[in-house]
């Protein structure tokens, strides 16, 4: 049997499979995600789960002769970020910290720098968050102050996101 692609984004995870068998025999998918087909040479299959599925097609002929062929699919998480741009450090128990949000990465660099370009907060840990204070751990005033994100793929692609953040007190 042949498919569309091996790997394949969770964004958009359906890959096409076709059955090159003869007509005359028996056939059964099985994708490995609780789908099992018996009835259609070619179809299209989404993948709800990032991992590997490892997909068969078994054949048999009249005789019960038969063979199975088995291929991975890898459906990959993609890199997902989500910046926020305003919050407020004031122990309300709301947006007390400024939280970038990302999936499918491998590698994680921010730093946040005052509007005379010093470096007032950097992380490698995405876990961290900004309390609003600075190296030293003063409290930084209401303002705007910028960011620097690289962040790098499962497919090792690096990707920058400069920005703003609001800090409201």
């Amino acid at each position: 049997f042949d498919f569309s692609n091996s790997r394949v984004s969770d964004i958009n995870p359906i890959v096409d499979f076709v059955n090159h068998s003869d007509e005359d025999l028996l056939f059964e998918w099985d994708f490995d995600n609780g789908i099992i087909n018996n009835t259609d040479d070619s179809l299209s299959v989404k993948f709800y789960e990032s991992g590997i599925y490892l997909v068969s097609l078994y054949v048999e002929n009249e005789f019960g002769c038969f063979d199975n062929v088995s291929h991975d699919i890898e459906i990959f998480e993609d890199l997902r970020v989500f910046i926020p741009n305003a919050f407020s450090p004031n122990n309300d128990g709301l947006n007390d910290h400024f939280i970038v949000e990302a999936s499918g990465f491998s590698q994680f660099d921010i730093s946040i720098y005052n509007r005379w370009g010093d470096v007032i907060y950097s992380s490698y840990d995405i876990e961290k968050s900004w309390d609003g204070t600075n190296l030293s751990g003063d409290k930084m005033n209401s303002g705007t102050y910028i960011y620097q994100l690289s962040i790098t793929d499962y497919n090792n692609k690096l990707s920058l996101y400069n920005g703003e953040i609001n800090l409201i007190r």
